[in-house]
């Protein structure tokens, strides 16, 4: 018998981008972590084996084995777990964005070889250094999922900026309106607003597209009529600065 080449992949979280986004008839798929590393083949062979994944609720690690159809060695509701059982190359991390950097160290330091973070990196700069330090210092290649610099329209207009062809940039303005911050499910997870939820892809976009700006400044409105006592915004009002425009964001929209 010919020997498993395939990678060995665990999946941390099994949400909405881990693969229940495969479910949407409206979406081009793949469109999820499971979707996509079902789709990468090499030859006949498919080039990633998830055999672990890990969340806290079990009903969704039910329906992941059913969506998923293939044999899973490990199936955890604690992440330290699936280490215990056996080392992934490949570490993909797709919880909630106060568990980022909990995980990612866990697995650097556990031996992985790569790991794909969900974005945002973490909650924090002082997080997200730890984790480039320790990848830097274990040899673990560790990568941002910021996927709309794939998509075609995205590249387009990249493509647009970069050769001038309406002459020079004079203003950016964007907004990204999801109504309402993010909680997570679990009352132990640490909530986000929409600015580090959904609006840092349009900050992606725009690092990529023009750079770093020279200066950052903001209004936060704090999500008091989710609790009061949660540190997060209903809405953001961003302004990035640059030597010859300047760049402004609109998050949440409450």
């Amino acid at each position: 018998m010919a020997a498993d080449r395939r990678i060995p992949t665990a999946l941390f979280g099994l949400g909405r981008i881990a693969w229940q986004l495969e479910k949407d008839p409206l979406r081009n798929k793949p469109c999820s972590h499971a979707g996509a590393m079902a789709t990468v083949r090499s030859g006949r062979h498919g080039v990633f084996h998830i055999t672990s994944i890990c969340d806290h609720n079990t009903q969704k690690i039910r329906d992941f084995q059913k969506f998923w159809k293939q044999p899973i060695t490990c199936a955890e509701r604690d992440y330290r777990a699936v280490f215990k059982n056996a080392i992934p190359e490949l570490a993909v991390i797709a919880v909630s964005a106060g568990s980022h950097t909990a995980i990612a160290l866990h697995a650097i330091e556990s031996g992985c070889r790569a790991i794909v973070l969900e974005k945002p990196m973490a909650l924090s700069l002082s997080d997200a250094r730890k984790i480039a330090s320790a990848a830097e210092r274990h040899n673990c290649q560790v990568r941002i999922n910021f996927e709309r610099r794939y998509h075609p329209g995205y590249v387009y207009v990249q493509r647009l900026i970069a050769s001038q062809k309406f002459g020079e940039l004079r203003a950016i303005r964007g907004r990204v309106l999801t109504g309402a911050s993010f909680l997570p499910e679990s009352s132990n997870a640490i909530p986000v607003g929409p600015l580090m939820h959904d609006a840092i892809h349009w900050i992606d976009l725009l690092l990529w597209y023009v750079g770093h700006p020279e200066k950052v400044s903001a209004r936060m409105i704090p999500a008091k009529r989710i609790r009061r006592d949660l540190r997060i915004e209903d809405t953001a009002f961003v302004q990035f600065q640059y030597p010859e425009f300047t760049a402004t964001l609109e998050s949440g929209g409450r």
